[in-house]
């Protein structure tokens, strides 16, 4: 994770790996059943890449591992999935500007009655929303007494009086889950801890973790082999309780799945965490998937979602010949029941851009696709090029079978012309937005400005010319906020969703960029029909779309919306200087360090260690109170 900030403008165009054609699927989904059949396969694998490289050398164009008979595809519809209600994404009695809802996600700060849990730089901080203004309780580390720190602790999650946190290690070679006990009065107590053996997760758009009714549920990579003891070994999810102790697998082979696309040339076991937060020791179970590198995880009320494509060519300065749906027809997406039912698979081709990509609704999965995406593991949501479609998967063909679908359940949508590999998406309720802009690399002119709008029950596509480019997509209830720079000020634009999509209004910060990239860095209370406060972090000038990893916003400015036009109520500030904390562990802030709060009917800006309360009065804002988390619990 920390390693990759050094090579982040460096643009990444890995080698085109040759898939079979025809949809992608070749064969059932089928477990591997057992030790003896894995090891037959992994010995199948280590052949095919040892003649793969003789051909390689010899100037031949790579072998693809043989694969079953691809099924046949049933016909399928290609008509526009239905219309669907739009309904507010985030929870009216959360903090977190959640995708689903009923689907917490992880986040760097929570609330649990009247207090707030707030996770920095590998310590926990809980604060007490007392009437005069936030009281700092209490901190403590985010791991266990005593323990030798992971590298990063990046997001927290509270289910009933647990806070979890999670963290990936390089020393402990795997992600970390430590849980602690939070009190009524805000005391944190630390419980357990869960090593789980896998890959860094990070993704510059994503989050690794959920927690649906009392089950957390993650994603993680884990590399299909290790080098140990002079040579490769299987390298399966495992957990152990502390360090030092034995591996015990989490995924047994009757739900460790054989791939279903080529992988000769690198494979992962794509890995679904399933924890029961109520029991008194963490017991956990996973599903598995070997397949190629890239990877974009989803999850609904429902299900998770994991689609897989392989490494591609993804030039994102433009070919002689476009990328088209056909380059990359090797492509899965996997569902797995939260309930624990049979998993499903079906062949599809491109690949989303991240998991604003994904809407399950009305018997549908819909996902915005391109002709070259890898997922959201690391930076690859930041690369994407090609062809934009839409496709919608009934999820009743999602079955063992992994059928692929055909050609003709895409719908081809207008691509963004220009530099447009920085695609932000989003769904609200019966459309589809996209369009580029800049996020961790700014583009300021050269950027694309049309925004996209397609109705998924009419099919059609509407198209809007912006004077800056879309670097964020958030709902406003059933409608939309486009937010994004020109190169120089900050604009926001609303969008009517009801009827033709139409601009209403726009506000435009001077000498101004977002001080957050990260979804939650943005907050929509709705406080009726249309009607709402809005808040995002910023920067006063232009801003590195890395920069918040090292560096608090400047403040966290609020706009008042009212029939979908705005207008400015003022900034919470942080004070200058910040705080010298000494840091032991997770010290850059990977995802985010400020965020608006809005609880119950008051107002507050989280800005580092720095916890601000405002007061409404007429048209502005106004600073009542603050605490500095750190320096009050030392």
């Amino acid at each position: 994770m920390g390693c990759a900030a050094l090579v982040l403008a460096c643009r990444h165009t890995p080698n085109h790996t040759p898939v079979g054609g025809g949809g992608g699927a070749r064969a059932s989904l089928a477990a591997f059943g057992d030790r003896a059949s894995f090891e037959r396969f992994l010995e199948r694998l280590r052949e095919a890449r040892e003649r793969q490289q003789r051909t390689q050398r010899g100037g031949a164009q790579g072998v693809p591992m043989p694969t079953a008979p691809m099924a046949a595809a049933a016909p399928e519809s290609a008509a526009a999935p239905p219309a669907g209600p739009g309904t507010p994404v985030s929870d009216p009695n959360g903090i977190t500007n959640n995708q689903e809802q009923g689907v917490d996600e992880g986040d760097i700060v929570k609330a649990r009655g009247d207090l707030l849990v707030i996770l920095r730089r590998g310590r926990l901080f809980t604060v007490r929303m007392a009437p005069e203004g936030p009281v700092a309780v209490s901190s403590t580390d985010a791991f266990a007494p005593g323990a030798e720190p992971a590298s990063w602790y990046d997001e927290m999650l509270i289910d009933g009086d647990q806070v979890v946190v999670t963290g990936y290690g390089y020393n402990s070679g795997g992600t970390e889950l430590n849980r602690f006990t939070l009190s009524p009065q805000g005391a944190l107590s630390y419980r357990d801890t869960l090593f789980v053996r896998s890959q860094d997760y990070y993704s510059a758009r994503n989050y690794a973790s959920r927690v649906v009714g009392g089950t957390f549920v993650a994603y993680m990579p884990v590399p299909l082999e290790r080098y140990e003891g002079g040579g490769m070994v299987p390298n399966l999810p495992a957990v152990r309780h502390r360090r030092g102790d034995r591996w015990d697998p989490v995924v047994n082979y009757a739900h460790l799945y054989r791939p279903l696309q080529d992988v000769t040339g690198g494979a992962l076991v794509h890995t679904v965490l399933f924890c029961d937060l109520r029991s008194p020791e963490l017991r956990c179970r996973a599903e598995g998937i070997v397949g190629p590198s890239g990877r974009s995880f989803y999850v609904s009320r429902g299900a998770v979602y994991v689609w897989v494509t392989a490494p591609g060519r993804a030039d994102v300065q433009g070919d002689a010949r476009e990328p088209e749906f056909g380059d990359r027809a090797g492509s899965m997406v996997y569902r797995f029941p939260l309930d624990g039912g049979e998993p499903g698979a079906v062949g599809v081709r491109g690949g989303p851009t991240d998991q604003f990509s994904f809407q399950e609704a009305n018997g549908r999965l819909n996902v915005l696709v391109r002709a070259e995406a890898e997922g959201d593991g690391m930076w690859s949501s930041e690369l994407s090029a090609g062809d934009v479609g839409l496709v919608g998967i009934p999820l009743d063909r999602f079955d063992g079978r992994a059928r692929a679908l055909e050609a003709t359940a895409y719908a081809r949508l207008p691509r963004p012309q220009g530099q447009d590999w920085q695609l932000q998406n989003r769904f609200v309720g019966n459309r589809v937005l996209y369009g580029s802009g800049s996020t961790w690399w700014r583009a300021g002119e050269r950027v694309q400005r049309t925004l996209y709008v397609h109705d998924l029950g009419s099919g059609g596509t509407t198209s809007m010319d912006l004077p800056h480019g879309i670097d964020r997509l958030e709902p406003l209830g059933r409608d939309a906020v486009v937010v994004g720079t020109d190169g120089r000020d900050l604009h926001f634009t609303s969008v009517s969703l009801q009827g033709a999509p139409s601009v209403v209004d726009r506000y435009v910060r001077p000498n101004a960029a977002q001080g957050e990239t990260r979804s939650h860095g943005f907050f929509y209370r709705a406080d009726g029909e249309r009607v709402g406060v809005l808040g995002l972090p910023m920067q006063r000038g232009q801003a590195e779309g890395w920069e918040p990893l090292g560096r608090v916003s400047a403040e966290v400015g609020y706009l008042r919306v009212e029939g979908l036009r705005f207008s400015p109520l003022g900034s919470l500030a942080a004070r200058p200087g910040g705080t010298n904390d000494h840091c032991r562990a997770s010290c850059a802030d990977w995802y985010g360090n400020a965020r608006p709060i809005f609880w119950r009917d008051r107002v507050f800006a989280l800005l580092g260690y720095e916890l601000v309360e405002g007061r409404l009065a007429g048209t502005g804002l106004f600073e009542r109170a603050r605490v500095d988390v750190f320096a009050a619990t030392r």
